[in-house]
């Protein structure tokens, strides 16, 4: 079992990002749409914000049997976007693909980035999906859990199909 100082820490970290995606859909994306400027990225963007703000009732469940589960898993759906920012600056910025080293560089960090994705947006998450729903089975936040999960599990596999499609232009851009 986590301690509940580090399940403190996982609630306060769930209530930052619900705030900050709270705020980027009502001062970034609201305005778009209502200018009617829509585009694909804007449509995830709100169905990644929307499914995170309903994990709210998650900060209900960090207190039954899958607190760990919870509290491990948003780390590592959340932990990684940090690491793997600065692996992609580093991909896109420091390499010239004019150089075969740098092209190996640029390549292994290309398939450094997909496997940490997929792995965490694959496998862990899946975990996590089957967890809430089961737990969460008869009680007050079945619904909006099953809701988030569907919504979730769709932007994962839209961050997984961007690492096929990332793989594809790292290849392309280092024949």
């Amino acid at each position: 079992m986590l301690s509940s100082k580090f399940l403190d820490l996982i609630r306060c970290g769930l209530l930052w990002e619900a705030g900050w995606e709270l705020g980027n859909l009502l001062l970034d994306l609201l305005p778009s749409f209502v200018k009617c400027k829509i585009t694909f990225s804007s449509v995830f963007t709100l169905l990644h914000h929307v499914s995170l703000i309903l994990y709210l009732p998650i900060l209900h469940a960090l207190k039954t049997s899958i607190a760990d589960d919870i509290a491990l898993s948003v780390f590592f759906l959340a932990g990684f976007v940090g690491p793997i920012g600065l692996l992609n600056f580093v991909k896109n910025n420091c390499y010239d693909l004019d150089s075969d080293s740098d092209v190996k560089g640029y390549f292994t960090l290309q398939l450094i980035q997909c496997f940490v994705y997929v792995t965490v947006r694959g496998p862990v998450w899946w975990f996590l999906a089957y967890r809430m729903v089961t737990e969460t089975y008869g009680g007050p936040n079945f619904s909006v859990t099953c809701v988030g999960v569907a919504m979730m599990t769709f932007v994962n596999l839209v961050i997984i199909d961007f690492c096929r499609i990332g793989l594809i232009k790292a290849l392309t851009r280092t024949r």
